[in-house]
């Protein structure tokens, strides 16, 4: 009976993994990253600092508002556009993708990557 039901677990893991849509995408003036949305479910893009303003390509089929530093998308069709958000120093473009057999995106965790890489620090060990 123990066997069965550690089967059971580790057959139901894998789902629970595929079920969690939450990543972390980097954008730049460069890059525009794909978002994941699926019809009738929400699509959370969390930034660092509060979106002022947004341009929709297709705004007849999604639905978007504000939270702080959150902005909800809910597509309303099957149509695939792109998406701009302004926030006070940056602006951020999205290729919004409706799909139904794809894992999509609950909560995507939006982070801005400079072009230019810092030097990392290197320190050495002094020796007494």
């Amino acid at each position: 009976m123990k066997h069965f039901i550690s089967a059971g677990v580790l057959l139901c893991l894998p789902l629970m993994a595929m079920a969690s849509g939450i990543r972390t995408v980097q954008v730049n003036n460069k890059k525009m990253q794909l978002v994941y949305l699926k019809m009738g479910r929400a699509t959370v893009l969390r930034f660092t600092s509060k979106p002022k303003k947004v341009v929709i390509g297709n705004q007849n089929y999604y639905a978007v508002e504000f939270i702080d530093n959150d902005l909800t998308i809910q597509p309303l069709g099957k149509v695939e556009t792109n998406l701009f958000v302004y926030t006070p120093y940056r602006t951020y473009g999205f290729i919004l993708r409706v799909c139904s057999s794809c894992r999509a995106d609950d909560l995507v965790f939006v982070k801005w990557k400079s072009r230019y890489q810092w030097p990392k620090r290197i320190t050495k060990k002094v020796r007494k």
